[in-house]
Parts: structure tokens; C-alpha cells; sequence
């Protein structure tokens, strides 16, 4: 073999073994008739598509493989801001990837849900994160990851 055949066998195996650990996660923001937003893969009954996004992710994250965890049957509620919060979007976007379905609570035009997070965090400060039993201030990967696992196990 010559040389350039050997460079297009190491990029071909290269390309494949990397498409085999990367996949697009496609994540829809849903809302109902009453305004009440999601974020899903897909929109459940009720809801339109209001916009949607791809994200890449590791393969078998959301439990399509053995031994994964599997994060269909977890929820969070997610209290943020529409605008200039880029973890907001991070925590939402990253939730959304592994499968969990996030019901976001926009608090900057509602004061009642203002006094709610204020009530649950302790101050107003978003994101706001409920994951089960786990209440999450700020953006943390590794803490949400955390979470969604311990719900996921629960939720077996």
C-alpha cells in the first residue's frame, strides 16, 4: 500500500469511529394554548412547535444503549429569563439533549412566579432548576447530570 492509501484508511476509520460517538439531538420548544412553554424532543399532544434547535451529543446518553440511563420518564421545571441569560439556555438546551423534558416558567412579566422562586430559591435568581427532589441554582453539568441520573433511577 502506498502512502495516500494508508492516510485515506486512518481519515475513513477516524470519520467513522467519530460519527459512531456523536449524534444530533434535535430539541423543539412547545407551547400550548395557555402559553405554557416545554422543551422536548418532541411536542406532546396540545402543543405546537415554536422553534427548534440541533445540538450534538455522545450516543446512548439519552439510554438508547445497555447500561445507559434512560431519561424518558424524567421532568424538570426550569424557572429563567427569555433573554440575556446564556445558562438559562445552557441548563435548558443540555437538560433537553439527554432526553428530559423541561417545563420552563418565564418569571420576567409574572410577578406571582417571581414570589414563587423567590419563596422556593430563596432569592431571584435564575436559572432555577427542579429535577425530582433536587433543587439546582445556577448551571452546573455535572450537578444536572447528577440529578437527572438519581431521578432517572428512581423513576425505574
Amino acid at each position: 500500500m502506498n502512502k495516500t492509501t494508508i492516510n485515506i484508511i486512518i481519515l475513513t476509520l477516524a470519520f467513522a469511529i467519530n460519527s459512531e460517538i456523536m449524534a444530533a439531538v434535535k430539541i423543539v420548544e412547545c407551547a400550548d394554548s395557555q402559553g405554557n412553554t416545554i422543551f422536548s424532543k418532541t411536542c406532546p399532544a396540545g402543543y405546537s412547535v415554536i422553534s427548534e434547535k440541533k445540538l450534538s451529543i455522545s450516543k446512548g446518553s439519552s439510554g438508547d444503549e445497555e447500561g445507559d440511563i434512560n431519561y424518558d420518564k424524567v421532568s424538570a421545571t426550569m424557572y429563567l429569563i427569555k433573554e440575556g441569560c446564556a445558562a438559562c439556555e445552557d441548563a435548558k438546551e443540555y437538560l433537553t439533549s439527554l432526553g428530559v423534558k423541561v417545563n420552563a416558567i418565564y418569571i420576567e412579566d409574572d410577578l406571582e412566579q417571581q414570589n414563587k422562586l423567590k419563596e422556593l430559591a430563596g432569592e431571584l435568581r435564575v436559572p432555577f432548576t427542579i429535577v425530582g427532589e433536587t433543587s439546582l441554582k445556577g448551571y452546573n453539568q455535572s450537578k444536572f447530570e447528577a440529578a437527572a441520573n438519581e431521578e432517572a433511577s428512581r423513576k425505574k
